[in-house]
């Protein structure tokens, strides 16, 4: 049976000061990945192949799960955020 998991990427600075971000490659902060490391070691059981869009936090998320789970990691285009145009970067 195949099943699928759907996980946050870490936050970027962005993230944190609540701005939307769209197309906007910005990478995860370290404590963002920290955060998610811890995560990921807690669970028991991991995915075969982890599929992530081509912005830079959401590399270094599926990198971080890839290597706890000792499994693939791919980057798909289709996955990428929309672009927001002029809205990216301003505080929701």
């Amino acid at each position: 049976m195949t099943s699928v998991w759907l996980m946050r990427p870490a936050g970027t600075d962005w993230d944190a000061d609540r701005r939307l971000r769209g197309a906007t490659d910005l990478p995860a902060t370290e404590d963002a990945l920290r955060e998610l490391r811890q995560s990921v070691a807690a669970l028991a059981a991991g995915p075969e192949v982890l599929y992530h869009p081509p912005d830079a936090a959401a590399a270094e998320s599926a990198r971080v799960g890839a290597s706890r789970f000792a499994c693939g990691c791919r980057m798909d285009a289709d996955l990428r955020d929309p672009d927001l145009g002029l809205l990216e970067g301003l505080r929701m």
